[in-house]
């Protein structure tokens, strides 16, 4: 059974979002949990792949993190 995905778009698109730098890291990041969450509810989930990803989205926050900090970003 297919997931429908979320609508991602319509959240990042408002005045606020478009406004902040981070905004592509903010989206790769729920696309990252979105996809974690589809995996994991499966009737047999892909350990590999849910393993790949979940190293996928600390490595992304990680990113975020430095981004913020280099950029005294306070969000």
């Amino acid at each position: 059974m297919m997931t429908q995905p979320k609508n991602i778009k319509a959240l990042i698109q408002t005045a606020h979002y478009l406004q902040r730098p981070d905004i592509e890291l903010l989206d790769k990041l729920q696309q990252l949990k979105d996809e974690i969450v589809r995996v994991s509810h499966q009737p047999e989930p892909d350990l590999k792949l849910h393993r790949f990803l979940m190293n996928h989205l600390k490595r992304t926050q990680q990113q975020l993190s430095e981004f913020r900090k280099s950029n005294s970003f306070d969000g």
